[in-house]
């Protein structure tokens, strides 16, 4: 199989993967992302949107970027971190750092490390996808309120939700993808993204508070209702918050110092 260079920009179709040796056999598969636009939140007619989903606004993604295929699992953070409290077995699970800040420093140890073994171009780096870099990967080019349409009853199929998880998680990538090849979008595990929320209709601010205490978290986890499973569902959370037992990580990788 002929491995993408991972070199940002690139032309590759949307949904082309590449994965990324790491230790012991693993690897880190991530997805392209290519430029585009996007209605980003939910449609005036979607009845499980929210006030804070709205308005739906064009958002344009000027710079194509990789996101993981699945969100990090427990045998991956292991790998930087052996003594790393994570519950024993369940190693395809996703991993679930205790705070955001746990989770940008796997991002940077993760990053070293790939850089020190040759797989990772030295120029590129993990990070965590902005909201808007997240839903345009969830959306993967749909408009509607869920990747695969507007029927709730399909939603099964996808995720593993308050409706069929048996109230646990489960392991990455055992539903069907996205259009783009991405895995457990919705539910199992809540995914951080790089900053807090903010007002759609005010915009995004110019300078993101880097030091605000709270941060976005997307998708919903294996707890949450279906409309707590959609594209366009956004929340927050502490980042310094111990307790934060089901919020996982899908990293995207960019240039250094992009944003």
């Amino acid at each position: 199989m002929h491995t993408p260079n991972l070199s940002i920009p690139n032309d590759f179709p949307a949904g082309t993967p590449c994965p990324v040796p790491l230790a012991d056999h693993l690897a880190l598969t991530f997805v392209w992302c290519p430029p585009g636009e996007f209605l980003m939140g939910s449609r005036p007619d979607d009845p499980y949107g929210m006030g804070y989903e709205r308005p739906q606004h064009l958002v344009t993604i000027t710079q194509g970027f990789w996101i993981s295929q699945t969100i990090i699992t427990r045998e991956q953070w292991r790998l930087l971190e052996p003594q790393a409290w994570i519950p024993t077995g369940g190693e395809k699970f996703p991993a679930h750092p205790a705070t955001w800040d746990d989770a940008a420093a796997f991002c940077i140890a993760m990053t070293e490390d790939l850089h020190a073994s040759g797989a990772l171009p030295q120029d590129l780096m993990l990070d965590f996808p902005t909201e808007e870099e997240w839903e345009y990967a969830c959306r993967a080019g749909t408009t509607t309120t869920w990747y695969f349409g507007d029927d709730e009853s399909l939603l099964a199929d996808h995720a593993w939700y308050k409706a069929n998880s048996d109230n646990r998680q489960h392991p990455v990538g055992l539903k069907l993808p996205n259009p783009w090849g991405l895995y457990d979008l919705y539910g199992n595990a809540a995914e951080w993204c790089r900053e807090d929320t903010y007002n759609y209709r005010r915009g995004k601010p110019a300078i993101p508070k880097g030091a605000d205490l709270q941060r976005a978290i997307r998708g919903g986890d294996y707890g949450s209702p279906s409309y707590s499973c959609r594209s366009a569902i956004r929340f927050s959370t502490d980042r310094f918050n111990e307790f934060n037992d089901d919020i996982s990580l899908r990293p995207v990788l960019r240039e250094n110092n992009a944003l």
